[in-house]
């Protein structure tokens, strides 16, 4: 952990609850200073002057070690955090491409050295570039880097500065209700119609609409966790530490089964799919296709929990498939939309 010691008040003293001489000095801590010191060893109240010998030796030491442990720049911050990710989910394309931009600004500076005013101007030089989501979700992964550097200390927590986010915009729709749903499926479906092979984005949109998995789930799939007798799919990974965003194992339903039959006789190795960059660039390009242009992967999802839980599945079971909590499931993925709402109004009044 990085220290920032005053060692210019260094100084000896003798303590009279412990009968040692001690070295105290005060040091930067949590924003402000605090005293610290250290038994020197010399019981003797005429030792004055061994101790000052001890705390020279003392002072030399410790100013070694600050020089050798020194605050980390942002690109260090970054590079262990995406390294800890990676061990812990074996998953970094996203982390490492959602940071490309912050290093650019930001990579070689060191956050002591870093004001508000660092950050509000990186929001006003990205203004006309892109998004306000975009920014406020790289500005929220290099908060999360950070306190991830003081959680393993590699920064010091007394280096913490403020980040202003921008404000955030009003939300998007982020489900397709039935009809939406039924219409998004079978355009997907459509581009393997005629085709020698199940085109991939069919695979991963069906997959998507009928498990609710979350994107880099699907796209690390594999067949041995593919159970057709059985008709489950195990989205959990072996080895795998689990984290907030757990997998879950869910049952394949009718819709979703002749696709996974047809796949699996035209399956080349153990991975569902062999070109994970490639299908995200072919599920953009579809999505710009449809009327749906915001249908992300997280969509699906959102999608799959919403339809269930207005289905009169369980929350509790919704959750489970899912691999969430039910009161995730409601905060998070539970929607409804305006005709839905008009339905059920009109329960007790059907005429």
């Amino acid at each position: 952990m990085v220290r920032q010691a005053q060692r210019d008040t260094t100084r000896v003293a003798w303590s009279d609850k412990r009968q040692v001489w001690e070295v105290r000095w005060t040091e930067q801590h949590n924003g402000g200073y605090r005293s610290r010191a250290v038994s020197t060893g010399i019981k003797d109240p005429s030792g004055k002057f061994e101790a000052q010998v001890f705390a020279a030796e003392f002072k030399n030491q410790s100013a070694a070690i600050d020089e050798v442990i020194e605050e980390p720049r942002i690109n260090e911050i970054i590079d262990r955090y995406v390294t800890d990710v990676t061990a812990r989910r074996g998953q970094t394309k996203n982390a490492k491409y959602i940071f490309n931009d912050i290093r650019k600004a930001f990579g070689a500076q060191r956050l002591s050295a870093m004001t508000s005013q660092d950050f509000v101007d990186y929001q006003v030089e990205c203004s006309n570039k892109h998004k306000t989501i975009t920014v406020l979700t790289r500005l929220k992964r290099l908060r999360t880097a950070i306190l991830h550097a003081h959680k393993v200390g590699l920064l010091d927590k007394s280096i913490d500065p403020h980040i202003p986010f921008p404000p955030e915009q009003q939300g998007r729709v982020v489900f397709l209700d039935e009809e939406q749903e039924a219409e998004f499926h079978a355009l997907a479906c459509g581009l393997s119609i005629g085709c020698a092979a199940l085109h991939p984005v069919t695979l991963f949109t069906c997959l998507g609409l009928d498990t609710g998995a979350r994107q880099m789930a699907i796209m690390g799939l594999t067949w041995d966790r593919i159970d057709l007798r059985e008709e489950t799919i195990d989205y959990r990974e072996p080895g795998m530490i689990v984290s907030k965003k757990r997998r879950a194992v869910v049952p394949i339903n009718n819709r979703l089964r002749p696709v996974l039959q047809r796949a699996y006789k035209e399956r080349g190795d153990n991975k569902l799919f062999a070109y994970p960059a490639a299908l995200e660039k072919d599920y953009r390009a579809f999505i710009r296709s449809t009327p749906y242009p915001w249908a992300t992967a997280h969509v699906l999802r959102h999608t799959y929990a919403s339809l269930l839980l207005k289905a009169g599945v369980d929350v509790i079971q919704v959750g489970d498939l899912m691999g969430d909590t039910p009161q995730t499931v409601l905060k998070t993925y539970a929607h409804t939309s305006r005709r839905w709402l008009h339905e059920s109004v009109n329960t007790r009044h059907p005429y």
